[in-house]
């Protein structure tokens, strides 16, 4: 089976996002900066407008809620599947917070969400989430601490998980080396980058260029993949992970 990990960015078109990923015909999807109500998205409930064009499953949570003149609407992340979901659940690593500190460049709640999908007789746990950003991926004790919380639930993963994510966090970041000492990195190869494809400046950060891995897959030992790549695509900021796996 196929699963594509991307952060689809909230700016983008959801229908230039809906034909890329018909393209390749995934089977499990891992979805970040997915939007409800978003005026720029022309107000669509983006991961049900995918699900439902896909004719897939979904479950969606949203990390955070903005009320503005435009009204309410909510950023989040999705897991949408061909295979029926029998439970799901979330948790946020990272609570919602009222200031920054010098070490907390973005104060915004991030989310894990998992699901458990039925795929015959079998069940897959598949899980994504969408890690805090800081400049140049720089370390803090903020983001440790975040690293800290979603290694806490991946740790008790043993067998028939797959996590896929943006985790704003390089090939040598703590976050990174935390995970991998409870799951292994399912590709492909960290040389391989995936962010920027569109200008970026923000925080007094910029970049131009393809010049940084921060989106990954990580899973089980009994996983078997069959093989990873990125894939191109002039849409989005970030390029999609495409992994082939079984169990």
């Amino acid at each position: 089976m196929k699963l594509r990990q991307w952060n689809v960015w909230y700016q983008e078109d959801i229908d230039n996002i809906l034909r890329t990923i018909t393209a390749v015909d995934p089977d499990i999807l891992c979805l970040q900066e997915l939007t409800t109500n978003f005026v720029p998205q022309r107000r669509r409930d983006t991961p049900r407008f995918l699900s439902q064009k896909l004719g897939m499953h979904c479950f969606y949570k949203a990390a955070r809620e903005t009320t503005d003149s435009n009204g309410t609407h909510t950023f989040g992340n999705a897991i949408i599947s061909r295979y029926p979901l029998i439970e799901t659940a979330f948790h946020f690593v990272r609570q919602p917070s009222r200031t920054d500190a010098l070490d907390d460049a973005v104060a915004e709640p991030r989310v894990y969400l998992e699901a458990g999908l039925r795929i015959g007789s079998a069940r897959l746990d598949v899980a994504t989430v969408h890690m805090s950003y800081t400049p140049e991926f720089r370390e803090t004790a903020a983001k440790r601490a975040e690293a800290d919380a979603l290694v806490e639930i991946v740790k008790t993963k043993k067998r028939r998980f797959v996590i896929g994510g943006d985790f704003n966090s390089l090939p040598d970041s703590y976050a990174v080396q935390a995970i991998q000492q409870h799951l292994r990195d399912a590709g492909p190869a960290k040389d391989q980058n995936t962010w920027t494809t569109k200008p970026f400046s923000y925080g007094g950060f910029t970049a131009n260029a393809r010049d940084w891995r921060i989106d990954y897959c990580f899973a089980t030992p009994d996983i078997r993949v069959r093989a990873a790549e990125i894939i191109e695509t002039p849409y989005s900021d970030h390029l999609p992970i495409l992994v082939d796996f079984e169990f």
